[in-house]
This record gives structure tokens, C-alpha cells and sequence, in this order.
């Protein structure tokens, strides 16, 4: 039953070693947005959209996929 539980555990901590490694991976390739080029956002409602323009101001470029009425 130890062995088992062990077993497990070691391989619930491989996996999460390994997703977390992509992840890392991947954070190293953004983008450099200190060009002055504007970040595209994609809101899905209203209430995103106006966080987000309120958040990134004058850095982005925010587009709302539900027209507010």
C-alpha cells in the first residue's frame, strides 16, 4: 500500500514538473511591447471591455465582441 501511495505521488510530481517546464518555456518567447506597437484585446461584454480600457489605457487596443446597447 506504502509503495503504491509513493508510486503515485512520484508520478503526480513528474507530470507536474513537466506542464510546469512548458510553461516556462513558453513565457521566455513573448513579445518586446516597448516599441510603441499597441496590444490587441478581445473582450467577450461590456463590463471586460471597460476593465480593460481602463487597465491598459492608452497601450492597447481593446474591441468588444458583443455590441453594448
Amino acid at each position: 500500500m506504502r509503495k503504491k501511495l509513493l508510486t503515485r505521488t512520484a508520478l503526480a510530481a513528474t507530470i507536474a514538473l513537466g506542464i510546469g517546464s512548458f510553461n516556462l518555456a513558453y513565457a521566455a518567447e513573448t513579445e518586446d511591447t516597448s516599441s510603441g506597437k499597441k496590444i490587441n484585446v478581445m473582450a467577450s461584454f461590456y463590463p471586460m471591455y471597460d476593465f480593460a480600457t481602463k487597465v491598459g489605457g492608452d497601450k492597447i487596443e481593446v474591441t468588444n465582441m458583443v455590441p453594448a446597447f
